[in-house]
């Protein structure tokens, strides 16, 4: 019993002079070193060459780097930027055109004068983007009888497009309106083009141009315009008559504004095109209407008719001749 009362009275001891020891430092003891988590990482903003990032500050550090890679896998080595103590939002910037990006923000804390990473740890998105560039390559194809194509080669990447806008201008008599004629979406980053048409869809000259877009913490930010591409489509067929029998087929078509003359061209081929090479049948039709040569072995019969001398601003265009089988616009005789 006495062995147990001097144990008993050595832990009082040690116990009072614990609590003596914290009374002389006036805030108690802990022996948990401090830890500093980054928080709230978002980006907010984006150019083709840099991105904005914000976080939550992070009390009592000295403050934030930031890095960036193509994967989680980022080189600790390399800082874009550092961000003072009492900041919470960096500019990434000299980043990769039309990218798609890991961010990385590190708090840290001052250990003597000398930087340090204990106890704190990093905040990462992985789908940080550089804004994409103007699309380019653009051109315009036939789809339907009333309704054509607009195209454009993509210039992005898709993890950097959430979508493109297109504005279409349609030209009468020479004069290009101040506002589009047409403003069209697509909201498909896979899809690079956009139907545009009616029952006038072919009867004008037109222009169109094209920026695409990615949606950052729910706001659109877009890429420069793309440049303007000036089109003239072909002719569009009102009617065609052929006797049965006969190797030519009269055809007519609606009038192209402004148009002076037509050069008519013809190709056979299958249900899918042409497949042989276009050849000019007629030329410099005054009209809307002229007897043209049809073969009557060939499974179809196509027809192309250009307009020429179109009045575009102040001057005389004339459409393309057709290169290809392709050729925007052609039509169809059975």
């Amino acid at each position: 019993m006495k062995k147990e009362n001097r144990i008993m009275k050595k832990i009082l001891v040690f116990a009072a002079a614990f609590a003596f020891c914290a009374a002389l430092l006036g805030k108690p003891v802990d022996t948990k070193a401090a830890t500093y988590w980054a928080d709230g990482l978002k980006q907010v903003s984006a150019t083709e060459t840099s991105i904005t990032v914000t976080w939550t500050a992070v009390p009592g550090v000295a403050g934030y780097e930031l890095r960036y890679g193509t994967s989680s896998n980022i080189n600790y080595s390399k800082i874009s930027c550092v961000a003072a103590a009492n900041a919470t939002s960096a500019t990434l910037s000299n980043l990769p055109k039309n990218s798609s990006l890991y961010v990385f923000v590190q708090p840290y804390i001052l250990v003597n004068g000398v930087k340090s990473y204990d106890g704190c740890y990093d905040d990462y998105i992985w789908d940080a983007v550089t804004l994409p560039t103007a699309p380019n390559n653009l051109y315009a194809d036939f789809y339907t009888k009333s309704s054509m194509k607009l195209i454009w080669g993509v210039t992005s990447i898709y993890d950097n497009t959430d979508g493109y806008e297109v504005e279409a201008y349609r030209i009468k008599n020479g004069k290009t309106p101040k506002n589009p004629t047409k403003r069209l979406t697509s909201t498909n980053p896979f899809t690079n083009y956009v139907s545009w048409g009616g029952k006038t869809a072919f009867r004008y000259p037109f222009k169109f141009r094209v920026r695409t877009y990615v949606t950052i913490n729910n706001q659109k930010f877009y890429s420069a315009w793309s440049a303007y591409k000036q089109c003239i489509p072909g002719a569009s067929i009102k009617k065609s008559k052929r006797y049965y029998g006969s190797s030519s087929a009269t055809l007519t078509w609606y009038k192209v504004n402004s148009a002076k003359s037509y050069d008519v061209y013809w190709a056979t081929g299958d249900y899918n095109g042409p497949t042989s090479k276009w050849k000019r049948v007629k030329k410099n039709v005054k009209g809307t209407s002229a007897t043209v040569k049809y073969s009557k072995s060939a499974s179809y019969n196509y027809y192309y008719i250009k307009p020429n001398k179109v009045k575009i601003g102040k001057k005389r265009v004339s459409a393309p001749k057709p290169t290809s089988v392709n050729s925007f616009i052609k039509w169809r005789v059975y």
